[in-house]
């Protein structure tokens, strides 16, 4: 069986393969942060930046897996002050 990346079309043969590239391949991705669902763009060199109050933010992220796991990681302390698009309002 093939596998295909919806976002550049390459194949693998199997599943875990293409998982693994779609958390480095992806250019938008809809986080849930504690205050709401913000979308996060790619910047121009490749990375997810994280703008929440954190104090280790804004922080740089290689993969989206990487951004989601440090909202859940620091949970409350995540809460976005930036204006981004909220999906939920």
């Amino acid at each position: 069986m093939v596998f295909s990346c919806k976002t550049c079309d390459i194949t693998f043969s199997d599943k875990a393969a293409l998982i693994t590239h779609q958390h480095r391949c992806v250019a938008r991705i809809k986080v849930k942060y504690p205050n709401g669902t913000f979308e996060v763009v790619r910047n121009d060199d490749g990375k997810f930046i994280c703008w929440c109050e954190h104090s280790k933010c804004p922080k740089a992220f290689e993969t989206s897996k990487g951004l989601v796991d440090h909202v859940k990681r620091f949970g409350k302390n995540c809460r976005i002050n930036v204006c981004f698009v909220n999906y939920d309002n």
